[in-house]
């Protein structure tokens, strides 16, 4: 391991074997008709997307929202918006075989890598089919999903970051193809871990200012601070980006808006939910997080997830959590001066849905 900011070389294992993993290839074949399609939420057209999913295409770009199924019997779902026409495409469901708790995906090449708690699952969606399951070996909590280059491999892949049920922090990063196929698996954690980033890192994304590299949340010591696992190296004195003083942040999402560096953290000051932000564009005094956004023109939420909107340098999507039940949570575009717009209800996504992370495919 070698800390970029401090030149101090540590030892570190080697990664595991990746024979361990049984990787299981499905026909699938197509998804079944999800029937009549209904409303996505004001501003947004209802489209084909309904109870059973079926696939097709999506004009990019369009945003994901992964939802639990936590009724009885039922599977996660993935619902697309189209960020353009403003339309919904046919949700995702694997023809009903995906994990009832998809919590992060990321898209690779033409497919999906969805992960849930005891597999990883990648969606074709043009034919609604998981083509490949991956199972961890144990259950596990899926923190992060983002894309990430490899400079040996040369090509893009899907990187998801899990952490163990309870525990401290990610403990875990495995990278994959759009076929299923794990390149790498590695632990994360202190010193005799493969990436030896630290044991209290919340959040990863991709680095929107080199896609060979990704960017890590520690609330512990600083909001982003950029990593290499092809070199495991990590810059955290100074980090790119510092959090501020009462600050609790939970994750981070960036987005590269032609040539913009673009983050979005959700966080607590206090006792409020707020959104955090970071804009290259934009004048500020120091490398500190800005903001905080709420909303000023509904109910205060607690935010589960967000994502910069790659269609406007001054909003965000955001899942809110209203707290009565998170059978109620919503998608909402939240605007840098407050105003929120409902884009995305929970009504009809199941008995007892939970929307768990958003995603964009450019």
């Amino acid at each position: 391991m070698r800390l970029a900011c401090s030149l101090v070389a540590l030892l570190v294992g080697c990664p595991p074997g990746l024979d361990e993993f049984e990787v299981t290839r499905d026909g699938g074949g197509p998804g079944f008709d999800g029937g009549p399609g209904f409303d996505g939420g004001p501003g947004f057209d209802g489209g084909p997307g309904g109870d059973g999913g079926g696939g097709g295409p999506c004009a990019t770009p369009h945003l994901l929202v992964a939802v639990e199924g936590l009724g009885t019997g039922e599977s996660g779902r993935v619902v697309r918006l189209t960020l353009g026409g403003r339309e919904r495409c046919a949700d995702l469901t694997g023809g009903g075989r995906l994990d009832a708790q998809p919590m992060a995906l990321v898209p690779v090449g033409s497919r999906l890598v969805v992960a849930g708690r005891e597999d990883l699952q990648v969606v074709d969606p043009a034919t609604d089919a998981v083509v490949a399951t991956i199972p961890y070996g144990t259950t596990v909590n899926p923190a992060s999903a983002f894309p990430i280059f490899h400079p040996t491999e040369r090509r893009t892949l899907g990187a998801v970051a899990l952490r163990v049920p309870g525990g401290s922090g990610i403990n875990r990063l495995m990278l994959l193809d759009e076929d299923g196929s794990v390149v790498e698996d590695w632990t994360v954690g202190g010193s005799a871990a493969d990436l030896a980033f630290g044991t209290t890192l919340e959040s990863m994304t991709a680095d929107p200012r080199e896609r060979g590299r990704m960017v890590l949340l520690d609330d512990m010591r600083f909001a982003a601070a950029e990593a290499d696992p092809f070199t495991e190296t990590v810059t955290s004195s100074p980090p790119w980006i510092n959090t501020r003083s009462g600050v609790v942040l939970r994750t981070v999402a960036a987005i590269d808006d032609d040539g913009t560096h673009r983050l979005v953290w959700t966080g607590r000051d206090g006792t409020a939910d707020e959104l955090y932000y970071f804009d290259e564009s934009l004048p500020r005094d120091d490398e500190h997080i800005m903001g905080p956004i709420g909303c000023t023109t509904m109910d205060p939420c607690d935010w589960a997830h967000a994502v910069p909107d790659p269609t406007s340098p001054s909003h965000y999507f955001a899942i809110c959590d209203e707290g009565a039940s998170f059978e109620t949570r919503r998608v909402l575009r939240v605007a840098q001066g407050g105003a929120c717009e409902v884009v995305l209800e929970s009504t009809g996504l199941g008995t007892r849905p939970r929307m768990s992370f958003l995603a964009v495919r450019e």
